[in-house]
């Protein structure tokens, strides 16, 4: 979940499906995220999975995510995009990796390698993977990297950290799907960040 540059964030990203649940589930996280400014598009793949495929045992939860979607969608938020070309596809190898990412997470990242000022966003460790391979390590963030970014530059406060742990924990399906010790280790890292740097700005 750690990328080197943890102090920098894009303000314009490309994101993924999993990571769309996991910041909308959060609604404190969400609007300390578009306080800071930090906008989030999906392309025409991303928001088909998101709101119009199918889905087994689709529950209360899911319905309350896409709610959300659809309201922030229609407050100007999360727009969608649909710029990928069968050569952006083929430059990522699609036939070759599609067995283990969706089109979606593909159309994303050949998007924000397109737009080569761009991040994306994901918390699906496949997709980070590949990834790398075609982006700069800066334009390749997940939620928790969000997160501490954003009590990093004070767009969080210490009593919000709880908040968000208790409503992302709300809409949990699995272990595997708990993000709290990442959200909790960005957390940290962040207090830390400040701390030193801190001592660094006292002892010059």
């Amino acid at each position: 979940m750690l990328s080197k540059d943890l102090t920098y964030f894009n303000q314009l990203n490309l994101i993924d499906s999993c990571a769309v649940w996991n910041l909308l589930s959060t609604t404190r996280l969400y609007n300390a995220s578009k306080e800071a400014k930090i906008h989030f598009i999906l392309t025409s793949f991303i928001l088909y999975e998101c709101l119009y495929k199918p889905r087994k045992n689709e529950n209360l939860k899911d319905n309350e995510l896409k709610r959300r979607l659809i309201q922030e969608r229609e407050r100007g938020h999360f727009k969608d995009v649909n710029m990928i070309s069968i050569e952006d596809l083929q430059q990522l190898d699609i036939i070759e990796n599609r067995k283990r990412l969706s089109k979606g997470e593909l159309t994303a990242i050949a998007c924000a390698l397109r737009l080569n000022n761009a991040g994306f966003v994901t918390d699906d460790r496949g997709a980070r993977n590949m990834a790398v391979q075609v982006l700069d390590d800066n334009q390749i963030r997940t939620t928790p990297n969000l997160l501490g970014w954003l009590f990093y530059n004070n767009f969080l406060q210490d009593s919000d950290y709880n908040t968000i742990i208790d409503e992302h924990k709300q809409f949990i399906k699995s272990a595997k799907d708990d993000l709290s010790i990442f959200l909790e280790i960005m957390y940290k890292w962040a207090k830390g960040q400040q701390l030193s740097d801190k001592i660094n700005v006292e002892a010059t």
